[in-house]
């Protein structure tokens, strides 16, 4: 890919090899050096949009994140669950509490990520209040969820509320 860019830098495929070579960066972990390569101004191309919006989430860049998915089409946002947990989680870490539930719950209709989709909309629920829906929430991740990692953390958060909850109600 980096020979055929510096070979044919106007050449038909540029764009094609460009996607696929950061991609690979993506996949390697090679996160800077992918920044480095995407074009300046970004055109208003999904796959590369998708791209940028991936490295910005990778980097915690958040708003950026959430910007560059706006630029993709909504077709393909509403299509790519991977998108749509950027775009969820993007929105929670800037506090956009309601925008980040309405994008966690598609996912909880799409069965995507069961255990994080359910602890992040769990714990938008313990934030607004509604600590019995929380709980709900964390008892089908320690009940039903596969993924150890997120059932220890459901089983952390139902032990810190119910003890909250006791020393509360002395």
């Amino acid at each position: 890919a980096d020979r055929y860019l510096n070979t044919y830098p106007q050449g038909t495929h540029r764009q094609e090899i460009l996607i696929l070579r950061l991609n690979a960066l993506i996949i390697e972990g090679q996160l800077s050096k992918a920044q480095a390569l995407l074009p300046s101004p970004l055109p208003l191309n999904d796959q590369l949009q998708t791209i940028a919006a991936t490295l910005s989430f990778q980097t915690d860049r958040y708003e950026e994140t959430l910007s560059y998915i706006q630029n993709i089409s909504a077709e393909k946002r509403d299509m790519a669950p991977d998108l749509i947990l950027m775009e969820a989680e993007s929105l929670f870490q800037t506090g956009d509490m309601g925008g980040s539930e309405k994008a966690y719950s598609r996912l909880k209709e799409k069965a995507y990520h069961f255990e994080q989709v359910h602890y992040r909309l769990a714990q938008i629920e313990l934030g607004r209040g509604n600590t019995e829906n929380a709980l709900k929430l964390f008892r089908q991740i320690v009940d039903k969820g596969e993924n150890s990692l997120w059932k220890r953390y459901a089983e952390k958060e139902l032990e810190y509320v119910q003890t909250t909850d006791r020393l509360q109600q002395r």
